[in-house]
């Protein structure tokens, strides 16, 4: 009766909720370093779209690059600056 009681006991102690396993799976170190190269990975691509692609730096006859009209400049670029600064704050932090 008593080694049941003490498993109980044990079991509750070792108990760790949902949220608390979610929090150290992303908070490992290997789960970040992966999620950083993947990251950047497709910020090289996405660099490289831009640069090979979709780079327009001369805009002479005030052309839109996007189809939204009030953008000067393409989506793929907004997404590229929003990458890029990010970047910027994570290696400041």
């Amino acid at each position: 009766m008593y080694h049941f009681i003490g498993s109980v006991q044990q079991e509750e102690k070792n108990y760790v909720p949902w949220y608390d396993k979610i929090k150290y799976f992303y908070e490992a170190p290997i789960v970040r370093f992966y999620y950083y190269m993947i990251f950047y990975i497709l910020f090289l691509g996405l660099f490289s779209f831009v640069l090979l692609v979709d780079y327009f730096p001369l805009n002479i006859y005030n052309e839109y690059q996007s189809d939204i009209q009030i953008l000067p400049i393409s989506i793929t670029e907004i997404i590229l600056h929003i990458c890029f600064w990010s970047f910027i704050i994570e290696e400041i932090r």
